[in-house]
């Protein structure tokens, strides 16, 4: 079972911005993306056991 859905905030579990949660991978990745300090969109694709849900 997926530990987030997709659209969700979530963070890195140490620290960082907080990101939206795309589709999760059978093998249990997640492309994260958020905006820059120049509103430039960015995205890193992480192993949901490495993210938490964002408090927002």
């Amino acid at each position: 079972m997926a530990k987030f859905t997709t659209g969700a905030i979530v963070a890195l579990k140490s620290g960082g911005p907080n990101m939206t949660a795309g589709t999760l991978t059978e093998a249990g990745y997640v492309t994260c993306f958020w905006f820059d300090q120049n509103q430039s969109l960015q995205s890193v694709t992480l192993h949901e056991d490495l993210l938490v849900e964002a408090v927002v």
